[in-house]
């Protein structure tokens, strides 16, 4: 429902007969948009003019009239200092045209207001809009985009550990460079962590571009073994053509996690 102010002849003078509710859709050319209004301004001239009627004000009520004919187009109530459109029967073809009911569904109504709010939920504009919702449970109403909105992401369903033997699996990621150096100039360390009997090992370094070479000496020189799966992230310090040439060279193959993930 749109809540018009009645004019007696100009947008800028509005008459004392208070306000008008129309359920209705009314076609109006040449109109004015100011979007700092508080309310839509209706001049009874131009509404005049542009529907060839008449509208004629009493104590409870107003009253449409066709100019040419006579006959009543259409009749307003007064309550609480607001006019209402009555009813209009089916046979009056003018009238439906101030009609919403012809026009724009309710349904189609509630969703445009719905989006125009900031997407609120339907409960609360049932109490903005009470006579909107009559005989409606706002509990049928459902807004895609919110429930989009409101979905959480997939949970990952918990995967029991499977048994490997030692150094099968090697996590390593990269730390730095930290804002206070060591006493050897060093703001970068590396940790490569066994997925198997979980122990971490922690190298520092000078720069990142240091993890190949640590990474050769732990496998080679300290536990003279060799090593399945390297699990790291996207990061340039272990995707290079160096740490990937030799990764190959050993067998060793290179999984990474997705950008942003622990």
């Amino acid at each position: 429902m749109k809540k018009i102010r009645i004019a007696d002849g100009s947008f800028s003078s509005i008459a004392g007969k208070g306000l008008i509710q129309l359920t209705a859709k009314i076609n109006l050319h040449s109109v004015l948009h100011v979007p700092n209004l508080t309310c839509n301004l209706l001049s009874v001239s131009k509404l005049c003019q542009d529907s060839n009627c008449r509208v004629t004000f009493f104590e409870s009520h107003c009253e449409f009239q066709d100019q040419n004919l006579g006959t009543m187009i259409g009749r307003a109530r007064m309550i609480d200092g607001l006019y209402y459109f009555d009813e209009i029967s089916s046979g009056n073809k003018k009238a439906q045209g101030f009609s919403s009911t012809s026009s724009i569904p309710v349904q189609d109504t509630i969703m445009l207001w719905h989006l125009r709010l900031g997407h609120p939920s339907f409960a609360y504009m049932k109490r903005l809009f009470p006579e909107l919702f009559k005989g409606m449970d706002c509990s049928s109403f459902q807004c895609e985009s919110c429930i989009l909105a409101k979905n959480h992401c997939s949970t990952y369903l918990p995967k029991p550990y499977q048994a490997s033997k030692p150094f099968y699996i090697i996590h390593s990621d990269v730390w730095g460079p930290s804002k206070i150096s060591t006493l050897s100039g060093k703001k970068w360390y590396v940790t490569f962590v066994d997925d198997h009997t979980h122990l971490c090992w922690v190298y520092l370094m000078y720069k990142k571009s240091e993890v190949e070479y640590l990474f050769n000496t732990m496998i080679e020189n300290q536990f003279q073994t060799k090593i399945g799966i390297l699990h790291s992230d996207n990061g340039t310090k272990y995707f290079n053509e160096h740490l990937g040439d030799y990764l190959k060279t050993k067998g060793i193959h290179h999984q990474s996690t997705c950008r942003d993930n622990p």
